[in-house]
């Protein structure tokens, strides 16, 4: 090879890092020595959480700043923003479930719009699917997913479609009865894939954008006792992630290209030594596509690192760090894959980790930041 030739392999690679991030990251990467802000949203448990709270991220030295809350709501446990950048929906994790609509203020404010039925019992889960036409909630008590619609104004309507999952595993205490932990859209856009811990089952199912009808299209089986809790795509669009919550492993799936059906590949322990006690929580992949990020509770209390490999996809653990606190339930990592926050539920702190680009490996930076209860933390896009 000449050097020339080199010369362009090089740049190539490059090219292959950088387009593996949305067009806003990329100038978020670029601007990365620069300070900025970014705003991000942190949802809370009752009886110490009184609503969402909003903070700010300072891009150059990792420091974080509290801006405002929103208007009082009960268990915000899981929070969506719109891809506007116009509203923030939250599921409320209370019998019978509701989910809420707030309208974006500024940087410091959350105006609440109205509050519906999530067609279900305690949801725990939200998301945006991506027509950015409906609401999806993951209803964890009747184990059910519901499609709610996103009216003009962002204000909510009633539920349009619910589908209940049946199935229940081998764990009589934790799936005697369907879960549906997770639900979120993929790359194809009428495609969502929901997680349910109770029945050990990955569903996908095909939304109709103009009526916001489900309906169910495969389903992909987790070991039994796993209990799946959330998924990840990976940017290439081949493969998904799946944290198993009872296992405490992380499982490979290939996606089929045509149909989105999703076909176990391999399981990777989160930990070096077997935890009965341990239970994992959330799953992130860093935006290049590189590494992949999982959280287990206590009394671990840690976020084990993963290396992708770039041609099949399997997971190869390279590390782990402390969250700097107990019951690490969520983590987030900004836009541009440069820091990654951990929300430690029993602490009531939030945690900063600045991300190496070449090793993927975290370091604490900052102090870390009070507050009441964090279990969900999504960055405005």
């Amino acid at each position: 090879m000449t050097r020339k030739q080199v010369l362009f392999t090089i740049v190539g690679i490059g090219c292959i890092f950088l387009n593996g991030l949305t067009t806003h990251a990329q100038q978020l990467y670029a601007k990365k020595n620069e300070s900025r802000e970014l705003v991000f949203y942190v949802g809370t448990y009752a009886p110490k959480g009184t609503g969402i709270s909003i903070f700010a991220l300072d891009t150059k030295t990792g420091g974080l700043t509290f801006r405002g809350a929103s208007t009082p709501i009960r268990n915000p446990s899981y929070i969506a923003v719109h891809p506007t950048n116009t509203w923030v929906f939250a599921a409320s994790e209370v019998r019978p479930g509701t989910v809420s609509a707030f309208r974006i203020s500024g940087t410091d404010t959350l105006a609440l719009i109205n509050t519906v039925s999530s067609g279900g019992e305690d949801p725990c889960y939200v998301s945006v699917d991506n027509s950015g036409k409906y609401l999806l909630a993951a209803n964890y008590s009747s184990g059910s997913v519901t499609s709610v619609p996103i009216h003009a104004d962002g204000s909510l309507g009633a539920p349009v479609s619910t589908i209940a999952n049946t199935a229940t595993s081998v764990n009589p205490a934790r799936q005697s009865a369907p879960h549906a932990h997770s639900v979120l859209p993929s790359y194809a856009r009428d495609l969502i894939y929901s997680a349910d811990l109770g029945g050990d089952r990955i569903y996908s199912y095909r939304i109709d954008t103009a009526t916001g009808i489900l309906s169910a299209t495969s389903t992909a089986a987790a070991a039994p006792g796993a209990g799946p809790r959330h998924l990840v795509f990976h940017p290439n669009k081949k493969w998904a992630y799946a944290v198993n919550e009872l296992a405490v492993s992380v499982e490979e799936f290939s996606i089929d290209p045509v149909s989105g059906a999703l076909s176990s590949v391999s399981t990777t322990p989160m930990l070096k030594e077997n935890n009965s006690n341990a239970t994992a929580a959330d799953i992130h992949i860093a935006p290049s596509g590189r590494f992949l990020y999982a959280s287990v509770r206590d009394p671990e209390n840690i976020i084990v690192v993963f290396s992708i490999d770039r041609n099949t996809g399997k997971l190869t653990r390279i590390g782990d760090v402390p969250t700097g606190g107990r019951g690490p339930r969520n983590f987030a990592i900004d836009p541009a894959g440069m820091f990654l926050l951990v929300g430690n539920q029993k602490t009531d702190t939030i945690n900063v980790f600045r991300i190496d680009e070449k090793s993927g490996l975290l370091k604490a930076v900052g102090t870390p930041v009070a507050t009441p209860s964090p279990v969900c933390i999504k960055f405005a896009d």
